[in-house]
């Protein structure tokens, strides 16, 4: 911790240090004997009697130092007076490592700035929103400090960080041990971001400590006790597996541990006790509803998306490693679970939760819908409403999205699982949102779990929010899945950005809002290589607006690229060009864009890519504002729809209050009702209360020859 002052006015600081020095759980108190203190010229030394816990805490200029000891805790008071900067050094160590004779901790913070800047390297996105740039590297700082190494156990990804407190959590601080389900959904996020050797690490401490009968763990503390009480995070490591060999090319990676993956799919396939195709909650254990009014599901759509993806991602690897035998099994599987994917199917709710133990639905509508999308598994028609609801503000807040609506009759903000917000939530519904094109809102949710960063946490994204107010409700302020859900929607929603270096093909499916002028990326990791971006838009205002988008990628070895970009769903005229050639364009709704598709993939080592249109208005990402302790008072944008083959459009808005703003971009042919054009801003008029109503804004463009 450093105090750095520039006022050159000498400064009082006071630092009170409680410690029992415990070991993790569930050792008890007394595991490693009496604590023992011993001070030093400018600092202290704590440690265990066995000696097998260590600490140091070295001040860089004390005047003061008192101890006290109550009851099993040590508690130090460090007292200085401090003009220019100031550094408090925490050094701990167990076993047989030893305590630093020395430190010079200025040369320490140059070193993590060096290893920080150079980790962000690859991967690293530049727009031209310093905010932005700024949370995006932050997000990815923040998740990398979740990588720890054990001596004698691994290395891997914890959970969450906090401080231990008496009680239950004296011997847990946070969730700072490993998971299984935390650590794989971060996985995603470190693959997009290129960093495959910390992956690669994770997976091989999950396959270090695998059951027997095939199980990954759910958890497994700093204090070596493992516990396999979840259902979800086998199948999320067999999936994981299949994304890393795809995204690094690794595949020798998955003919090493073919065993570990063949075990690992046995287990998922006989917890399917009766024979539906579904795997079960019920004999794997939780995943992803841990307790509450929304646990008890024998068969979830939660878990049986991420089993479809996972059987359909190695039976892809089966097939390259010439495990033919396998590969026809899980064909098999994948076939058995769509069918009874059904059984989670009602016509009016769409996909519920799951199913109970007597099979009857538990028609709940909650995020979980998301699942449909992000893993691929279900027919976007079918599932699009329930997309579409995860904007309104039933399920969202300014700051983030709910596990289950206001609506649902059993919502409690402070509900762990019943109403809180979770940043893990919020990212996932961004991710699904970006699949079915409903971007402005997708942005919106990605921006709202990167910008909680410096409210609550100093710098860090924290676990869990209120469900009604803007403040902390968890048990961590510093979450793994927190801080990679920043930034996996920005790579695989807003650059869309999918290699497979497998087959040497690359999905690029760029949903990039209209108000980022400038984004780079000099290096989106190709295995071991790098693909450069760069893109540009520029618009032009006249009777309609002239948008020009402008991408220039660059690789080291030539790729196919599947190109499909969203544009918005109001824009006409659209052309591509690659490398000065034209070519043919079709285009497919989504919620408030449209994706366009090339007949053919394109290749080459350098592409410059052009693509125009033409728009009567543009409408851009409500950016979140948010104030600690405050409700929700910003508009939710829901969908853009077309009246029959007209050019009027219907913006359909969640509002609260009598106006709320929308930023926009307005052709000299636009008109509006139930709004008034103001410049750059949308004004929707509301309703007198500060409750959410939904608003119809009629959008007329009229003809650019009138």
């Amino acid at each position: 911790m450093q105090f750095d002052f520039y006022d050159y006015i000498e400064h009082s600081i006071d630092i009170r240090i409680e410690s029992d020095l415990r070991i993790m759980w569930p050792m008890d108190d007394a595991f490693n004997g009496e604590k023992r203190f011993t001070k030093l010229d400018n600092g202290f030394i704590l440690k265990t009697e066995d000696g097998q816990i260590k600490s140091l805490f070295i001040f860089s200029s004390p005047s003061s130092l008192s101890l006290d000891r109550i009851d099993k805790e040590i508690s130090v008071t460090i007292g200085s007076k401090v003009t220019g900067t100031a550094v408090l050094s925490v050094i701990s160590c167990i076993e047989d490592e030893e305590l630093p004779k020395q430190i010079d901790m200025q040369d320490e913070i140059i070193k993590a700035n060096e290893f920080y800047l150079k980790y962000l390297e690859k991967g690293r996105i530049i727009t031209d929103d310093s905010r932005l740039n700024e949370a995006l590297d932050m997000a990815r700082i923040g998740a990398i400090k979740f990588r720890v190494t054990v001596p004698n156990l691994g290395t891997g990804l914890v959970a969450g960080y906090a401080s231990s407190r008496p009680g239950w959590f004296s011997a847990r601080p946070g969730y700072a041990w490993y998971f299984g389900r935390d650590s794989l959904w971060c996985s995603l996020a470190f693959l997009d971001s290129g960093d495959f050797t910390t992956v690669k690490e994770n997976l091989e401490l999950l396959m270090k400590f695998q059951r027997i009968d095939g199980k990954i763990y759910h958890e497994l503390t700093t204090s070596n006790v493992v516990h396999y009480d979840a259902a979800d995070s086998t199948p999320l490591y067999l999936y994981a597996m299949y994304r890393y060999c795809l995204q690094s090319g690794d595949i020798e990676f998955a003919r090493k541990n073919w065993g570990r993956i063949e075990k690992a799919l046995d287990y998922c396939s006989e917890t399917d006790s009766d024979g539906d195709g579904l795997i079960e909650n019920t004999i794997a254990g939780h995943g992803w509803v841990e307790g509450g009014k929304l646990y008890g599901a024998k068969a979830s759509f939660y878990l049986n998306c991420i089993w479809i993806a996972a059987l359909r991602g190695i039976e892809m690897l089966s097939s390259y490693l010439g495990e033919e035998r396998v590969k026809s099994h899980l064909s098999n599987l994948q076939e058995r679970c769509l069918i009874g994917l059904e059984k989670l199917y009602d016509p009016e709710t769409g996909f519920v939760l799951g199913i109970d133990e007597a099979g009857k639905q538990m028609k709940f509508r909650t995020i979980m819908s998301s699942m449909g999308l992000i893993f691929n598994c279900v027919p976007h028609e079918r599932i699009s409403a329930q997309i579409e609801d995860l904007a309104s503000d039933d399920f969202s807040t300014d700051w983030g999205v709910r596990i289950i609506g206001k609506s649902s009759g059993i919502f409690n903000p402070k509900g762990y699982h019943e109403g809180s917000v979770w940043p893990l939530f919020t990212g996932w519904a961004a991710l699904a949102q970006f699949r079915l094109g409903a971007d402005l809102d997708a942005h919106n949710h990605m921006l709202a779990n990167l910008y909680t960063n410096k409210d609550f946490s100093s710098g860090y994204i924290p676990e869990v929010l209120h469900g009604n107010t803007y403040e902390l409700s968890g048990i961590c302020p510093h979450q793994a899945w927190s801080e990679t859900m920043g930034f996996q929607p920005f790579y695989e929603g807003v650059l869309g950005f999918a290699p497979n270096m497998i087959e040497g093909i690359i999905d690029f499916q760029p949903s990039i809002p209209l108000n980022l002028r400038r984004v780079e990326a000099p290096c989106l990791a190709l295995g071991s290589n790098c693909l450069a971006l760069s893109y540009e838009c520029t618009t032009l205002i006249s009777d309609w607006i002239e948008v020009t988008q402008h991408f220039r990628i660059h690789m080291e070895k030539e790729f196919s690229v599947r190109f499909t970009p969203w544009i918005p769903k109001q824009s006409s005229d659209v052309g591509i060009s690659v490398n000065n050639e034209p070519l043919p364009v079709r285009t497919v709704d989504g919620i408030t864009s449209k994706r366009v598709e090339l007949d053919t993939s394109i290749s080459g080592k350098k592409l410059d890519i052009f693509i125009t249109y033409t728009a009567p208005f543009l409408i851009f990402p409500v950016e979140p504002q948010l104030t600690k302790g405050k409700k929700s008072s910003q508009p939710r944008i829901i969908s853009i729809r077309r009246i029959s083959e007209s050019d009027y459009w219907q913006l359909i808005v969640r509002s609260p209050g009598k106006i709320t703003s929308i930023p926009i971009m307005a052709s000299r042919k636009i008109e509006a009702e139930n709004a008034n054009i103001v410049g750059n801003e949308l004004i929707v008029k509301g309703n007198k209360s500060n409750s959410y109503k939904t608003v119809t804004v009629l959008l007329k463009a009229h003809s650019r020859n009138a």
